[in-house]
């Protein structure tokens, strides 16, 4: 008597096991897309917190008109509003952004801080 297993049941297997990463694969693929622009949005807005930190303490240091213009997020860093040891990237591509800037803007009495850095990842 001969001991192994069956070509049909070998083709079973591997038929169950293709249709098993079928469904798990895209699933994964999402989950880290979606951690990644988490990651960036969360960024995003921690280096945006930094810059309205700086911008109210320091009245944007004469480097504003009218509390209006851009601060380098390198700048952040150097104040010491940003960990100055940590190399900034953006988790979507990888792409150094310590030479980025936020746009510090003004809608009548209320300001608003934009870090143009895109957190989403194409084809999603």
């Amino acid at each position: 008597m001969k001991k192994g297993f069956t070509l049909i049941e070998l083709l079973t297997v591997i038929v169950i096991l293709g249709i098993i990463a079928a469904i798990t694969v895209p699933t994964i693929v999402d989950l880290i897309r979606g951690s990644r622009e988490d990651a960036c949005a969360e960024q995003k807005s921690a280096i945006e917190a930094a810059a309205q930190r700086w911008h109210t303490e320091t009245n944007g240091e004469g480097k504003l008109i009218d509390g209006v213009g851009t601060v380098i997020v390198s700048d952040l860093q150097e104040a010491g509003y940003l960990d100055a040891s940590k190399t900034y990237q953006n988790p979507i591509d990888d792409s150094d952004i310590t030479g980025k800037e936020v746009t510090i803007s003004k809608d009548g009495s209320k300001y608003s801080y934009n870090l143009d850095l895109n957190c989403e990842i194409k084809g999603s």
